[in-house]
């Protein structure tokens, strides 16, 4: 019943990409169908501050989308700042601590960061370590990658779901704490730094 529970979400979600119209600015794709219409809306009905790491044209819309919560984005370039929010920061993922208070996200989102700029083993653990000092206790982690299907994909998975900083979390739009898409092998990850208990 799991099985076939979890199979047809999967079949809604492709029919709902091959229906449903995608804005202009987004890129057609699963992977994006996936972030905005089954990640984002849970973003939004339960954070409210959200940092974004990673600009590109494609990811100007997400202003729109975010404009009535606190809304941060990211990215190391200086040349990416035009298609980041009106609270952006140029700087590097694996430095948060040195911009951001402790505890002040909800919700950080990584899409296509680890493998396009954040590549090594190090800097993916001093990612994590960075993003747990910055998130609040509570707070969700999302990390969308590209599974190649290669040696060093199977260890950053494994380096994800054994993390001692963060728990795994079913996200509820998803009903999973792992979701591939059918587009270019990605990946969705959600983590969530455990609650105080103290």
């Amino acid at each position: 019943m799991f099985l076939r529970n979890k199979l047809s979400l999967a079949v809604q979600d492709k029919m709902a990409f091959l229906i449903e119209p995608v804005r202009p600015s987004s890129i057609k794709s699963h992977d994006r169908f996936i972030l905005e219409r089954k990640i984002f809306p849970y973003i939004l009905s339960n954070c409210k501050k959200v940092l974004f790491v990673g600009c590109a044209k494609y990811t100007k819309s997400y202003n729109q989308v975010f404009s009535n919560i606190e809304y941060w984005t990211l990215d190391f370039l200086e040349a990416k700042a035009r298609y980041g929010s009106k609270n952006h920061v140029q700087g590097s993922l694996t430095e948060l601590s040195k911009y951001f208070k402790k505890d002040y996200f909800d919700a950080i989102i990584l899409n296509s960061v680890f493998g396009w700029g954040v590549d090594t083993a190090p800097e993916i653990r001093l990612a994590l370590v960075e993003c747990n000092q910055v998130l609040r206790s509570g707070g969700i982690l999302i990390i969308g990658w590209n599974d190649l299907g290669t040696r060093s994909s199977k260890e950053f998975r494994e380096m994800i779901n054994s993390n001692r900083l963060f728990e795994l979390f079913d996200l509820p739009t998803l009903n999973t704490y792992e979701y591939r898409t059918e587009s270019h092998r990605h990946v969705f990850n959600f983590l969530r730094k455990p609650c105080n208990t103290a």
